[in-house]
């Protein structure tokens, strides 16, 4: 029986490192840890005479991920200095984020955003002539894996007819033109997302609600003008709502709004892993726009 591994790369910008998983002249994976799933915190109460505790939820701590590598310049000094230089240069501190990407060999790519933490100090007593092994750490601040390629959901928001049409000569209407559309979202990892959101105008009193989690991103009473857009980024560490300018307009949000929690959810929390988006607002055109993007999310590999 065949076993083909993964692909692994190490990512900075435009830059590519790869780490080969079979004997060649390079850099070869010997070996790996830490990327099954993540280490978990439970959060505990416990009364003055309770036995044992509460456990009322839990919390992923940062992960640590650790690679076995081989540097292997096959009898030439030249190239083995050069993958010496190579690594150094991709794993160096910098404030350019550094991902690590497995594709797998049911093509699936899982990628995570780490930092180098240890290791690569080449240590002369793992020289062997031409090859160098160095045992290397990576810490993922954020420790669940993500497939790279943005998921995109664009809503169509139809138009609805005047309420109320009066047969003048010039014919016209008094009423409100509505928009509303409902979307099922299979979200196929097995981790929550947490999307960016795009609204163009015009539209006004703009809700944007998962009834799968009860969560709602709530603009009534706000008119988004035609050619504005509002990005709403429920992303941890962002939880912002701009315009194209990038003036802030958190303030639009009514206080029942969920932008903390807002969420695609994934399977058990949503069965299935489908949740069922809806928009809905007035005033609206053939210009008006809700596109929800978002990567999809693994706990390990």
């Amino acid at each position: 029986m065949t076993i083909i591994d993964p692909t692994i790369e190490l990512i900075r910008n435009s830059e590519t490192f790869s780490l080969s998983t079979f004997v060649t002249q390079g850099v070869m994976r010997l070996g790996e840890s830490g990327v099954g799933l993540p280490p978990v915190r439970r959060l505990v109460e416990r009364g003055p005479q309770q036995h044992g505790d509460t456990d009322v939820g839990y919390r992923l701590d940062a992960r640590t991920i650790s690679l076995v590598l081989l540097a292997d310049g096959v009898d030439d000094l030249n190239d083995y200095w050069s993958l010496r230089r190579s690594l150094q240069r991709i794993l160096k501190p910098s404030s350019v984020p550094l991902s690590l990407r497995y594709t797998l060999p049911t093509g699936e790519v899982r990628q995570i955003d780490v930092a180098y933490a240890g290791g690569l100090d080449f240590n002369s007593v793992d020289r062997f002539g031409t090859m160098h092994r160095a045992a290397i750490q990576l810490r993922a601040a954020d420790p669940v894996w993500y497939n790279p390629v943005v998921t995109t959901i664009a809503f169509a928001l139809p138009t609805g007819v005047h309420t109320w049409g009066i047969p003048w000569v010039i014919p016209w209407g008094i009423g409100t033109t509505t928009l509303s559309s409902t979307l099922a979202v299979t979200n196929n990892g097995d981790w929550e997302s947490y999307p960016i959101i795009t609204i163009i105008g015009p539209i006004t009193s703009p809700i944007i609600a998962n009834t799968t989690t009860s969560e709602t991103l709530d603009f009534t009473g706000w008119t988004i003008t035609g050619g504005t857009t509002i990005t709403i980024d429920t992303r941890y560490g962002y939880k912002t709502v701009v315009d194209q300018t990038g003036t802030s307009h958190i303030d639009k949000l009514s206080s029942s709004s969920d932008l903390a929690t807002f969420k695609i959810a994934a399977a058990p929390d949503a069965p299935g892993g489908v949740n069922t988006l809806t928009v809905n607002g007035s005033s609206g055109s053939s210009a008006t726009k809700v596109v929800i993007q978002y990567n999809e999310r693994y706990t390990g590999l």
